[in-house]
């Protein structure tokens, strides 16, 4: 690879649908549809006031809605806490999305967070990793939903209504502050995820990618690496260049005193490339995609 060059820096709008374009083009020749995605969400307002909202995406297979929901936010304000909205908001979350076929759901959280509400609600721990936030860990849960729910009794009051609709940006920068206030009140430190990411050139040819998100924790960079992305344009796969860049993103996570590194791909992607450079399974999502592959979770130490 006598031209190519691996650089540090993120895309550029064009370099970006460029990728876009030869990833999507990827999916369609393995038989899939390209997976785009959904939210929906639900809002608890008493009166006026914002009490908390779920938030869960949903993933789509061409037109048609794959088996799994991820269940990304679940918030209340401190004083309707313990009323049973929880329960009431998280319900009504999931019959929404069974109406489109949805299956099963998963979400995590944190071991000092709320794993017994979620277990109280049929969900069912599956996979931890230790030590992710400060000292504790994350903690993966799923559930298969029943054909109906009953919703618990209501013990809020008549007042709070629920609104299918998105947060504003008051009620999503109220619910992020919620949620980093809880955090300090556990002593755990709050984190931010960074993005580093590599280009492949040759001369100005666009060529490859690879990108990844560190947890920074004030000083200092949480254990975990994710890999978000590592992609090689068609004709300079074979030769090498993906593992070059694997390497050098490697480097960084270690730089960055990382000691860990994740990854989720699609059954139909390049599971012998991992397993080549010493990843092992996880745990993985089944029927995540159109003709029944699933999504793969993927784990590496790093030295």
């Amino acid at each position: 690879m006598p031209n190519i060059q691996i650089i540090e820096r993120e895309m550029t709008g064009v370099e970006f649908a460029r990728y876009t374009e030869a990833r999507n083009a990827f999916v369609l020749s393995t038989g899939n549809p390209v997976q785009t995605r959904e939210e929906y969400n639900f809002v608890a307002l008493d009166g006026d006031a914002y009490a908390g909202s779920a938030t869960g995406y949903v993933y789509k297979n061409g037109l048609t809605y794959n088996n799994w929901m991820y269940l990304y936010n679940l918030y209340l304000e401190r004083p309707y806490r313990k009323l049973g909205l929880g329960a009431v908001l998280l319900r009504t979350l999931e019959d929404r999305v069974a109406e489109l076929g949805i299956t099963d759901i998963w979400t995590h959280t944190v071991s000092y967070e709320a794993p017994g509400f979620y277990q109280k609600q049929g969900y069912h721990i599956f996979h931890q990793r230790e030590k992710r936030y400060g000292g504790h860990s994350e903690v993966f849960l799923r559930k298969t939903l029943p054909n109906r729910h009953v919703l618990p009794t209501r013990c809020y009051s008549e007042a709070i209504r629920l609104l299918e609709r998105p947060m504003t940006e008051a009620e999503l920068a109220r619910t992020n502050a919620g949620f980093d206030e809880h955090t300090r009140e556990h002593a755990a430190p709050v984190q931010r995820s960074e993005r580093h990411s590599f280009m492949a050139f040759d001369g100005e040819q666009q060529i490859g990618y690879v990108s990844g998100l560190a947890r920074n924790e004030g000083q200092r960079y949480n254990r975990w690496f994710f890999l978000t992305d590592i992609f090689v344009f068609e004709v300079y796969r074979g030769q090498g260049l993906g593992s070059a860049m694997l390497q050098q993103i490697e480097a960084k996570a270690v730089s960055l005193g990382c000691t860990e590194m994740t990854t989720e791909i699609a059954d139909f992607e390049a599971r012998s490339f991992f397993a080549r450079h010493h990843f092992t399974w996880s745990f993985e999502f089944e029927h995540w995609y159109l003709h029944g592959d699933s999504r793969i979770s993927l784990y590496k130490p790093l030295e």
